[in-house]
């Protein structure tokens, strides 16, 4: 699933585009383009503050995990309902 996130740290941010997948309860992040070099492999019992809320009539999912702060908003291919059904259940469970 392709995915546009915002990432923030120390009032930082970074846009780019990456492969989300969650799997094992794991949420990965394989990077496509831009500025970011990294990839991510966050256990979903690392994620904090998970929220879900609107940006100017777009659904948005925000979480933090540990020191970076990941925002998602909706761009058209499912993401953020892909988000939804995975992160918010999983973490309840």
């Amino acid at each position: 699933m392709l995915a546009n996130a915002q990432i923030l740290k120390n009032g930082l941010s970074c846009d780019d585009c990456f492969n989300i997948s969650v799997k094992n309860h794991i949420l990965t992040m394989r990077y496509i383009g831009g500025a970011v070099v990294s990839n991510f492999s966050i256990p979903l019992s690392d994620i904090s503050n998970l929220s879900m809320d609107h940006w100017f009539g777009s659904q948005q999912v925000d979480f933090l995990y540990h020191d970076l702060k990941f925002k998602f908003i909706e761009n058209g291919y499912g993401d953020i309902d892909y988000l939804k059904k995975n992160l918010f259940q999983k973490n309840a469970a």
